[in-house]
């Protein structure tokens, strides 16, 4: 069930509403992340959670740069983005490693990348 708020103050305001739609669904991506390590389901699927969870909160991060105007707002927008980019990273260590190379060699016996 999906709460929906009609538009109705000015245009400063009317910009905040595409925010609300990632805010929720970020908050659902995390609540689901959440359940999912509750039930002890497996990795990948809390990554997967955690994945989108940041995709969304870089979009939020998006919109609030663009409505700030004071240095707060870009300092928020800044903080925003970064946790989202490091929420996007854990994601992508709890998936599986299918699309990272293996190493070829004897690299991987020195450390190598």
């Amino acid at each position: 069930m999906y709460l929906t708020i009609p538009c109705t103050y000015s245009y400063r305001f009317a910009t905040v509403d595409p925010m609300v739609g990632r805010v929720d669904r970020c908050s659902v991506a995390l609540e689901s992340a959440g359940e999912a390590l509750m039930k002890r389901q497996s990795v990948p699927t809390v990554g997967k959670f955690l994945l989108a969870a940041g995709e969304e909160l870089t979009g939020v991060s998006t919109l609030l740069s663009e409505l700030s105007v004071e240095s707060v707002g870009k300092d928020a927008a800044q903080r925003c983005n970064y946790a989202a980019e490091q929420m996007i990273l854990a994601g992508n260590s709890l998936l599986p490693a299918a699309n990272k190379p293996k190493p070829t060699g004897k690299s991987w016996l020195k450390g190598g990348a």
